[in-house]
């Protein structure tokens, strides 16, 4: 795929997986990659690397990608080039001049309309996240604030984003934990269906689903929005390959959980003479490092 030059790579990639994982017929596991093959004579080349179960079906899967894929890059305001040449006009300075007040009437005129427009559409924007590119909406969460473009990329290249309308079930207690969310904007009640009592509320910036997927074990709670909420998630391959990469998170991540010791003792996973939050801490970071070779 080529994109014109000047075009921001990491919305290429961002573009690229999206469109990937809207195919019904790409698996999720491997996960799809983005390759950024080389500089063309018009173009940045990319390439997406996807697998499917059924390989007769590769032109049918070809052509769904290619119409997703335009409609992301679309979305996005990338463009596609095609060839161009550069044309050198002589004595142009009398062309110029004859053109020249219609031209600046009709410049004025377009910079009022744009700049409204403009203004309008920043202002939406501002107003509504789900408009927002993956890599500004990660970086409001404080961990990754820091985080430069090559790690940032990595880190959208193993996860996605989720819009879940407000109302919508997340995961239910008593399933298996594939996946691991952080919330982007937003909020999630955490409640217990069986106990039929509230647990908390979690908001943007903090993790949730990642006792099940850590420790193992089924879920312990429901997931539910409380309003329109964007979640970044990680299902458990990839979280073990953005965990290698990015020790910090992992120790975040244990600092979280170890702030829930009273459900892990309800478990039965910590010893009732284990009370302190360092001593939790420490247990899940070291129980995180083992089942993640980090």
């Amino acid at each position: 795929i080529g994109v014109a030059y000047g075009s921001d790579t990491i919305l290429v990639t961002e573009a690229l997986l999206d469109a990937a994982r809207k195919e019904k017929k790409v698996l999720s596991n491997p996960s799809p990659k983005v390759w950024f093959k080389g500089f063309g004579d018009s173009a940045l080349n990319f390439e997406l690397l996807v697998w499917i179960k059924y390989p007769p079906l590769i032109d049918s899967i070809t052509s769904s990608l290619n119409f997703l894929i335009d409609s992301e890059l679309r979305y996005r305001n990338i463009s596609i080039p095609f060839p161009q040449r550069d044309l050198h006009i002589r004595q142009i300075n009398d062309l110029i001049q004859t053109h020249k007040k219609t031209e600046s009437t009709t410049v004025v005129k377009n910079q009022k309309n744009l700049s409204t427009s403009l203004v309008k559409n920043i202002a939406k924007t501002q107003q509504n996240p789900s408009k927002w590119n993956l890599r500004d909406l990660l970086r409001q969460i404080s961990y990754f604030h820091n985080c430069n473009n090559i790690e940032l990329r990595d880190i959208i290249e193993n996860g996605y984003r989720k819009i879940v309308p407000r109302g919508e079930i997340i995961c239910l207690e008593g399933e298996s934990g594939d996946s691991f969310y952080i919330i982007l904007s937003g909020s999630v009640e955490v409640f217990s269906e069986k106990a039929n009592k509230y647990i908390t509320t979690r908001y943007a910036g903090e993790f949730i689903g990642e006792m099940s997927l850590i420790l193992g074990i089924t879920r312990t709670a429901s997931l539910r929005a409380t309003e329109d909420t964007i979640l970044f998630v990680v299902d458990r391959d990839n979280l073990h390959n953005l965990l290698a990469k990015h020790q910090r998170l992992a120790d975040k991540i244990s600092e979280e959980l170890s702030r829930r010791l009273e459900t892990l003792k309800n478990l039965g996973l910590l010893d009732n003479q284990e009370n302190s939050q360092e001593t939790a801490m420490i247990w899940i970071r070291n129980r995180i490092y083992t089942l993640f070779d980090i």
